[in-house]
């Protein structure tokens, strides 16, 4: 079994209808000559190396087919396919022939098409261009950049200077009403419990003696 894959590039403006007809008339040549088909894919556009035909970009398309006989004659036939009917479409192809043993799997590579586009908005500002953002893109950078502002904090001289003053007007409206600091903090002070008054009675010598008779 032989295994063959053409790598195709297309205008870039083919049309989802023109890409299916191209997959069509392919696996009909294929067919014809005792082959199938093993896989067609469309691998996106890309940017070119240089102009082809006038065009910077391109469609890929890569199809991978097996056949059981020599396939000169289908390469010729292709060949007279693209050079007449698909010229106006395919502006380039290449024909390999595969180790039939080896891995269908490969890498492919990433296409324009599979690249995240990026907004108007985010190109202006990575370009440093905020002056044509819209209205509302404005508003966001200018809250963003408010949210990231560090908040000062007062340095330690302020703030015992700030302790200090509060200190000294505390003082001054005790002064005006009548009391003085020192006698403010005394009646501040917690009540302490009074002692417990302990009564010692005293027990004359007589009075024991006579109590000691009775008995």
């Amino acid at each position: 079994m032989l295994r063959y894959e053409i790598l195709m590039l297309a205008v870039p403006e083919i049309t989802q209808d023109e890409s299916k007809g191209l997959e069509d008339r392919l696996e009909k040549i294929i067919e014809k000559h005792k082959g199938a088909i093993v896989s067609f894919e469309r691998w996106g556009k890309f940017r070119l190396a240089y102009p082809v035909n006038k065009n910077d970009y391109g469609i890929y398309f890569l199809i991978r087919f097996e056949m059981e006989q020599s396939a000169g004659p289908l390469l010729e036939e292709l060949k007279a396919l693209f050079a007449v009917k698909l010229n106006d479409l395919v502006m380039r192809y290449l024909v390999s022939r595969l180790d039939p043993s080896a891995p269908l799997i490969y890498q492919r590579p990433q296409s324009l098409e599979d690249t995240p586009a990026r907004d108007v908005d985010t190109f202006l500002r990575e370009n440093k261009m905020e002056g044509l953002l819209s209205i509302d893109a404005k508003k966001s950078v200018s809250a963003k950049a408010t949210s990231d502002r560090p908040v000062s904090q007062p340095s330690p001289e302020a703030s015992a200077k700030a302790t200090s003053v509060s200190a000294n007007q505390s003082s001054s409206g005790l002064r005006q009403a009548g009391a003085s600091p020192d006698r403010v903090q005394e009646e501040a002070k917690p009540e302490q419990p009074a002692p417990e008054v302990v009564e010692r009675v005293e027990v004359k010598e007589e009075v024991v003696a006579e109590e000691a008779k009775q008995a």
